[in-house]
């Protein structure tokens, strides 16, 4: 599912990187507690032996995804990646138009 076909604005695409290998898809809900509503879209394993999760939230609980503390709880669960599609795609836009790009001279 990519970040263009989510229909509903109050919902945000969020990627999570880093989680254990033996994750699976209720364990994110667990992982995030205090998230009222994850719908979990794909897990993978990548060539590191972690596993990955694309995972939809209302936008309004973003902060508690950026904000959670794992170690509470999770030990054993090395520092996460957690980044909100649409902030990735914002900053992406921001690097490939810079409002005042700088400008290589030309060669002589």
């Amino acid at each position: 599912m990519d970040a263009k076909h989510v229909s509903n604005t109050d919902e945000e695409l969020i990627y999570v990187g880093g989680l254990p290998t033996e994750t699976n898809y209720d364990d994110i809900v667990i992982i995030f507690p205090d998230v009222p509503s994850i719908k979990v879209m794909k897990l993978w394993l990548t060539d590191l032996n972690l596993v990955s999760a694309l995972f939809l939230v209302h936008k309004n609980d973003v902060p508690l995804i950026l904000t959670y503390d794992k170690k509470k709880k999770f030990i054993n669960i090395p520092p996460l990646v957690v980044i909100p599609i649409s902030t990735f795609k914002h900053q992406f836009h921001l690097q490939q138009h810079p409002k005042n790009p700088v400008r290589t001279p030309p060669r002589t």
